[in-house]
């Protein structure tokens, strides 16, 4: 995850190399990779055959997408991030045929580096082997469709996925880590920020008694928990101590230039933006800036997500025109790889041209933003709310008290609805429709939303 980035998406038929090489039991391949090549490897096999296959990573950081019979995605495997270390593929084939394997960089700016593929085994499937096959399976078909916004689909077959290895594992190995993030992932884009972060920090916990507490992975996991802390009342100051965490075990395992570094540092940031430490804030972002564009590249999500958090700056120093200028490039950008974070963009932008007092580019950017969001989340979440009193916002600008009235009196009753009527957001939300009762002279109304709001 990159602050809770989906998956990336996979086109359905990925080029590979023409001379793609046959794996064999014993005989493993040595190669060099670098920039944006593609190796590809395939794997010829019975119907329901168990096959594992090791990538030995030797100076460079590699994801292996696995591809069926008919040359569809299956699976994406990406859990070692280091640049030594292994990287397990695991199928079941359900039926006979050739299985591809296509090797990529995942840092295709990085220097180049070499790995070793090898096939360990081929033979007949257990009912184990099926088990943790489907499961996996299932688990990422949870995360494609997360990452394509659909979150109600998503929940089903994650929460499938856990039970499965939770009957295999029990409830207390570190591969239940991986599902119940997903999971965790799932509720939080879905609004339940509590049940998200339950379910991060029983992952959390297990990865701590089980990789120990500076384990890269026991990093990543602490930086979604911060993530998840953010939305709700005094999150700010529970995330501010397990992002700090988080950077400093990535620091030691990675390095300060990796990728995951700047993108903890990204979010820091934001805690210190929020806080009026601009001076500290741009030195992060710019920091995590320079990481990101050049491991990643200037068209990737995490730098996207940087480039957001910089713009939300310069939009809190009010310099409108630099920040107007980076939310159209993460606009451009999320729209190409991150699917759910366009309606943030959008939003965003928006914003930026309502405080700049066009409100003709600013209407349509704010009412698209809360149709996607309407679409994945539903009417009722606590985000669509947020973007309704966005809009609120810039017809009160504008002067058009009705809209603005209209519109501020929904975003109050989901508020209530999914925060609850203390909710210190309800309070905000209660005291700006007050404002507007009181700009038109409606003190009737306008007085007893400010009690409400004052207690």
């Amino acid at each position: 995850f990159q602050a809770l980035s989906p998956p990336l998406q996979q086109s359905a038929r990925p080029e590979l190399e023409q001379d793609v090489m046959t794996l064999e039991p014993r005989k493993p391949v040595e190669r060099e990779l670098s920039g944006e090549q593609k190796h590809g490897y395939q794997l010829a096999l019975a119907e329901g055959q168990y096959a594992r296959v090791v990538v030995e990573q030797r100076g460079i950081d590699l994801t292996v997408q696995l591809l069926g019979t008919d040359g569809k995605s299956i699976a994406d495997f990406d859990v070692e991030i280091r640049i030594q270390g292994e990287e397990k593929i695991e199928v079941v084939s359900a039926a006979a045929g050739s299985y591809r394997l296509l090797v990529k960089a995942r840092y295709p700016k990085l220097p180049a580096g070499r790995y070793e593929i090898r096939l360990i085994e081929a033979r007949n499937a257990t009912e184990e082997d099926r088990l943790l096959y489907e499961a996996r399976r299932l688990e990422m078909a949870s995360r494609q469709l997360w990452g394509a916004g659909k979150y109600a689909e998503a929940l089903p077959p994650g929460e499938k996925a856990l039970e499965m290895q939770e009957r295999r594992w029990g409830t207390e190995h570190p591969e239940l880590t991986y599902p119940l993030l997903n999971l965790a992932a799932i509720n939080y884009f879905k609004g339940d920020y509590a049940k998200a972060q339950a379910l991060c920090l029983r992952a959390l916990t297990i990865a701590e008694k089980a990789l120990g507490p500076e384990h890269w992975w026991v990093a990543r996991l602490l930086h979604n928990l911060a993530a998840f802390y953010i939305p709700m009342e005094g999150g700010e100051a529970r995330a501010e101590p397990l992002y700090q965490r988080a950077v400093a075990i990535l620091e030691k395992a990675l390095g300060p230039d990796h990728p995951l570094v700047a993108t903890s540092l990204s979010e820091l940031a934001r805690i210190y933006r929020n806080r009026g430490d601009f001076v500290r804030t741009e030195q992060l972002l710019q920091r995590a800036l320079t990481v990101h564009e050049k491991a990643l590249g200037e068209e990737h999500s995490s730098l996207a997500s940087t480039l957001n958090n910089l713009a939300g700056l310069y939009r809190e120093k009010g310099d409108n025109a630099k920040a107007e200028q980076l939310y159209r490039r993460v606009l451009a950008i999320w729209e190409k790889t991150n699917p759910p974070y366009v309606a943030v963009a959008l939003n965003n932008l928006a914003q930026v041209y309502s405080e700049m007092g066009d409100y003709e580019r600013a209407e349509p950017l704010f009412e698209r933003a809360i149709s996607i969001k309407e679409k994945s989340l539903g009417p009722n979440h606590a985000d669509v709310a947020n973007s309704r009193g966005s809009l609120a916002r810039m017809y009160y600008r504008r002067g058009d008290y009705a809209k603005a009235e209209t519109l501020y009196q929904s975003a109050l009753a989901t508020m209530e609805k999914a925060l609850g009527p203390n909710h210190q957001t309800v309070g905000l939300y209660l005291a700006i429709l007050a404002n507007l009762y009181f700009t038109t002279a409606d003190y009737a109304k306008a007085e007893p939303l400010y009690h409400r709001a004052l207690s």
